[in-house]
């Protein structure tokens, strides 16, 4: 036990590094986001599992250790974010869908734009022969299979309008074809940019594109361009200038989004989101709350004020009501509380405050243990049995009373720990754990301490149990009482038998038995010569 203890102090210290905190505690953003594909319809279970994945990339590019993405049904996913200081970057980076395309910028490619606002790109394409359906879901989606609705910033700098375009889809080129990105900065004009390094086939693919660009601008006498588009917004339209003679084959080496008003920030997270992956599915926010870390403080003191209370009326308690036996289970308590500390920073586990009202409440279920054993531990000294003989019946009839009460909290709690949410899974996990740590305590400690305890005299003393006296004489009285009226209950059941003992033998043929009871002056003996003599005179 002593080993124990020093190992979870191991992992205790420094309590402000190795304890976890949850979101409700230190602060941060918890946002639930709402999934769906291209088309509007609920995404596969692989789909969502592969979000997970980059979502966790995302989160581990913030520096955000003590993240928790989990799937809630079968189209949302629940994001926390502890101790995160920039919420409004982390909301952006994070639902950023990051699904980059290139498409080429010609009529066949581009069969509307530029126009001034969304419902004239919406109107013109509705002229060209597509349905309303495609156009109600263009207008509510931005995607269909067969069309994407594109959206150029307006740009100060340049004085240039918003415009609005509309592509045709599937693209030349997808994020797929990305190896990594990195922020840098144009040659040009020194402004931030981010450079695209592509796959293999994806630099195939991008020379080819090039390249007809290329020929295209040679034989029309104008330069071509293209669309980078990210997530439906033009990110850059690089030209491609048929004058050039080294662009004759193509561009092999990667690609450059740049202009705008791009800051380098903007730059670093553009960059960011590409290298970890394009979501394959568009998230919406559904559900988002904002702690703020002095909320959080606050929350910690009154949990952790609540959690010192209890434990203190606890221990005064158990000291006042079982004596000695108290002042062990107080020692166990810390030791408890030792164990399941460690524990907890040894996992991890990250403390929520549903998971500490799980900690205060192991804390009576801990001292319920002891409560159960010490009362079978009196009741055997009221009896009249030595202090060690105690221990040895207490234990062994408390304890399976403790083992069965304590595997239907576990399985209550296993319950709520499988089918609830975030908060509630904090609360059974803290549970569980305490009533392990609690049984290990009754066992390793309790048990060993009143075994060492029981080899002192001064320890055999009944009012070290909290028994008194008066109540050892009363229960050996209520004993002995209780063991004569079995002696006569067992007496009554063998002369019942029929074997001679405390029963009158049936009575001879010709021969009229006479009572056994004597009568007053005269003794039995003499009662039986009488009865001889009668015998004798009729024969």
């Amino acid at each position: 036990m002593a080993v124990l203890v020093a190992v979870s102090l191991y992992f205790i210290i420094p309590p402000s590094v190795n304890t976890r905190l949850g979101l409700d505690l230190q602060g941060g953003l918890e946002i639930v986001y709402q999934a769906k594909t291209a088309n509007g319809k609920a995404p596969s279970s692989s789909e969502l599992d592969q979000t997970i994945g980059i979502l966790d990339r995302r989160v581990n590019g913030l520096g955000v250790t003590e993240s928790a993405i989990q799937k809630q049904g079968t189209d949302q996913i629940s994001v926390s974010l502890p101790g995160v200081k920039d919420a409004q970057q982390a909301l952006d980076l994070i639902g950023k869908t990051a699904q980059l395309e290139f498409y080429k910028d010609d009529p066949q490619s581009r069969p509307v734009g530029p126009v001034a606002t969304r419902d004239d790109a919406l109107k013109d394409l509705k002229r060209q022969g597509a349905s309303q359906a495609e156009i109600d879901q263009l207008s509510a989606e931005g995607n269909t299979d067969k069309y994407a609705l594109v959206v150029s910033p307006a740009d100060p700098a340049t004085s240039q309008p918003e415009q609005w375009y509309v592509f045709k889809r599937p693209p030349a080129l997808t994020g797929e074809a990305i190896a990594g990105a990195r922020a840098g900065f144009s040659g040009q004009n020194n402004k931030p940019n981010v450079l695209i390094d592509f796959t293999g086939d994806g630099s195939k693919t991008f020379q080819e594109i090039t390249r007809e660009l290329y020929r295209t601008g040679l034989l029309k006498n104008t330069p071509q361009t293209f669309a980078i588009v990210l997530d439906n917004v033009m990110a850059s339209d690089p030209m491609i200038d048929y004058t050039q003679p080294d662009l004759r084959d193509g561009i092999s080496g990667g690609a450059e989004i740049s202009g705008g008003n791009m800051t380098i920030k903007e730059s670093q997270d553009l960059a960011f989101v590409l290298k970890t992956g394009a979501l394959p599915v568009k998230l919406v926010p559904t559900y988002q709350q904002q702690v703020s870390a002095t909320l959080g403080k606050d929350s910690l003191r009154q949990g952790l004020i609540a959690g010192l209370i209890g434990l203190g009326i606890v221990l005064i308690y158990m000291l006042a009501y079982y004596r000695f036996l108290g002042l062990v289970a107080d020692l166990a308590l810390i030791v408890y509380g030792i164990l399941l500390w460690g524990l907890f920073s040894a996992i991890p586990v990250t403390l929520t405050l549903p998971g500490i009202a799980g900690m205060i409440l192991t804390i009576g279920v801990a001292a319920d243990a002891n409560v159960v054993i010490f009362e079978r531990i009196k009741e055997e000294v009221r009896h009249g049995k030595t202090v060690r003989s105690a221990v040895n019946s207490g234990y062994a009839r408390g304890f399976k009373t403790i083992l069965d009460a304590n595997i239907l909290t576990m399985l209550t709690a296993a319950v709520i720990f499988v089918f609830a949410t975030a908060s509630p899974k904090g609360f059974a996990l803290t549970l569980i754990l305490g009533v392990l740590v609690s049984m290990l305590t009754a066992v390793l400690f309790t048990r060993a301490m009143l075994g060492v305890l029981a080899g002192f005299a001064f320890f055999s003393k009944p009012a070290f149990m909290g028994v008194r006296t008066s109540q050892i004489e009363v229960a050996a009285v209520a004993e002995g009482r209780t063991a004569a009226s079995r002696r006569r209950r067992a007496a009554t059941a063998t002369s019942g038998d029929g074997n001679g003992q405390g029963a009158p033998l049936p009575a001879a043929d010709g021969i009229t038995a006479t009572s056994a009871t004597p009568s007053r002056g005269t003794s039995s003996t003499g009662r039986r010569t009488s009865t001889s003599r009668k015998k004798k005179k009729r024969r």
